[in-house]
């Protein structure tokens, strides 16, 4: 049984102009698009979904193309190269919907975001340079280390927000509870 006719209603970016965008295309690909915890731009969802793969591989790699020298040329020009970078990553977040896969370089791309800045004093306590390891640490099989690096590196060290994604990792990976066994006095 087919799914009904419906239609969503979503804005370009922060604009007033609204788009009316078929659902049906989504729910005919739902299963290959990897759900994020922010939701996704539908406008940028349906657009990635709605075009040829020869045209759409033809697109990306020309946008890719571009957002690489934009990121590359930031870090020697641009007061803030983390925007930049940040930039990338999302534009990578948004027209590869399947999430981490060899198409999409994601996994790639957040390692060397990361690590370009790790020495970078102006980033030691920035919220977005603190998203992207976390997101980085969202992916890979360890995500422990990565919070131990960033505790004993002091990146992020002033937001709770490293520490609570730091317990919930131990949490995952089993050791709290190993953890408070050991303490309990009984």
């Amino acid at each position: 049984m087919d799914a009904p006719k419906t239609s969503l209603t979503a804005s370009h970016d922060l604009h007033d102009d609204r788009t009316a965008v078929d659902a049906d295309l989504i729910l005919q690909h739902k299963e290959n698009i990897q759900p994020l915890a922010s939701g996704r731009k539908v406008t940028a969802l349906v657009g990635s979904l709605s075009v040829t793969p020869k045209k759409k591989d033809t697109r990306l790699a020309t946008e890719r193309a571009q957002l690489e020298a934009d990121a590359e040329h930031a870090v020697d020009n641009d007061d803030d190269p983390l925007a930049a970078w940040i930039r990338y990553v999302d534009w990578t977040v948004d027209n590869y919907p399947q999430g981490i896969s060899a198409e999409s370089g994601l996994l790639e791309l957040l390692e060397r975001a990361t690590r370009l800045f790790a020495s970078d004093p102006r980033y030691k306590n920035d919220m977005r340079y603190l998203k992207l390891w976390i997101r980085y640490a969202s992916y890979v099989d360890h995500p422990v280390k990565i919070f131990t690096y960033l505790n004993t590196n002091e990146i992020g060290t002033a937001y709770a927000l490293l520490y609570e994604e730091y317990c919930n990792a131990l949490e995952r990976s089993g050791r709290h509870a190993r953890s408070f066994r050991r303490r309990l006095p009984f």
